[in-house]
């Protein structure tokens, strides 16, 4: 029996990191949905709220991980890394942060799943009763704490379960296997919150 709890990190937006917004472009290219023709312009983002934080004297550290809602978006060091793993599921488009001093940061990239990997244990995790249906039909769920389905992990080659989203959840976390979490944790503070699964 493998402890998978202790393998995987849910990936979170760390406190006083910019929120990401898309500019209007961005927006209108359904960029959480699929990854981006290649050869399309970068996405474009800045902090949604750069005037509360200016009016509030809040200095501007701009890490290495940012975030639009569960979406990573990573700097070119982070994508090198992740390029090295060759995961068939994880596309990068370029991206572009403009500070809240103006400055244009052109070295990140913006991370999209060409699939989710539903993996939690429907019965042993603690789970809301109502649900949303997407489109598709798909069932997503509210998920309080998460118990991972080990039949399923078990039959799934570690490959293909380095870094995914996860399915039939309404968040749609990001989850990291603990071999490759010092990629988003190099540059300390990084940005990101990694935080265990099995506490989630």
């Amino acid at each position: 029996m493998t402890d998978y709890a202790a393998q995987y990190y849910i990936l979170r937006r760390a406190d006083a990191v910019p929120y990401l917004a898309p500019d209007g472009d961005s927006v209108d290219r359904s960029l959480s949905e699929a990854p981006q023709p290649p050869g399309s312009p970068p996405l474009v983002f800045s902090n949604a709220f750069k005037e509360r934080d200016r009016a509030r004297r809040i200095k501007e550290v701009v890490p290495p991980v940012l975030f639009h809602g569960n979406d990573l978006v990573v700097n070119s060091s982070i994508r090198a890394a992740l390029l090295e793993l060759g995961l068939a599921d994880v596309h990068l488009h370029p991206a572009i942060y403009i500070d809240d001093l103006d400055k244009w940061h052109e070295d990140y990239w913006h991370i999209t799943f060409s699939r989710t990997f539903d993996c939690w244990d429907r019965n042993l995790s603690d789970v809301s009763e109502k649900f949303v249906e997407s489109g598709g039909g798909e069932r997503r769920y509210d998920v309080y704490e998460y118990v991972l389905d080990e039949a399923l992990l078990d039959k799934t080659p570690l490959k293909e379960r380095l870094l995914f989203q996860m399915g039939g959840t309404i968040d749609g976390f990001v989850f990291c296997h603990a071999s490759i979490v010092q990629i988003f944790r190099r540059d300390a503070p990084s940005g990101a919150q990694l935080l265990l699964s099995a506490g989630y």
